[in-house]
């Protein structure tokens, strides 16, 4: 199973409760061996923080920043993170946006 994870809450200035956790999560599954059955994706950032960096999981960025991110996934409902990470079977959104599925069970 392929699993895509919205690591947009890694993004925010201030850790929030959702980043906090979300990187949680990523380094546990990390550490108990599913690097490869993992996906991040996220918007475009300038700066990818520290801590995002050294989890050893694949990240793919879409190509918009995440304010039009966010707002063609309220108002279009896509693009779906697959079209940036290839096929998932999951998609697990911690943050308070959530992202259109596709193919994939939310």
């Amino acid at each position: 199973m392929r699993a895509g994870i919205n690591a947009e809450p890694l993004f925010q200035r201030v850790a929030t409760g959702a980043g906090v956790y979300t990187l949680s999560l990523c380094a546990a599954l990390a550490e108990i061996g599913h690097t490869d059955d993992l996906v991040l994706f996220h918007a475009a950032h300038a700066l990818v923080p520290t801590d995002v960096q050294a989890l050893p999981l694949r990240r793919c960025a879409f190509p918009l920043e995440r304010d039009a991110l966010y707002a063609s996934w309220t108002d279009a409902r896509r693009p779906a993170p697959q079209t940036v990470c290839g096929p998932l079977d999951v998609v697990h959104a911690p943050g308070p946006m959530l992202p259109p599925g596709g193919a994939a069970a939310l």
